[in-house]
């Protein structure tokens, strides 16, 4: 078999745990923005999440590469 196995998941290659789902308060403490801001990204549509009921919630790895993106794209 050549080359590496294609990954399972769109986020990786294991299951999402319990740290890999984040509420906006604590996604706001990866790049030190406000709650706000991340939910105000995140209804625009700026960053990737979804919604448990009423909660909105956001996969960390997803959130660090759009971050990543936005960083570059103002750099």
């Amino acid at each position: 078999m050549s080359g590496s196995a294609p990954t399972r998941y769109p986020w990786g290659d294991r299951p999402l745990g319990r740290e890999d789902i984040l509420t906006a308060g604590q996604v706001a403490d990866l790049p030190g923005l406000r709650e706000g801001t991340i939910e105000d990204y995140a209804r625009r549509e700026l960053l990737p999440s979804f919604k448990l009921g009423k909660h909105r919630r956001f996969i960390r790895a997803q959130v660090e590469a759009r971050i990543a993106d936005l960083l570059e794209d103002a750099a």
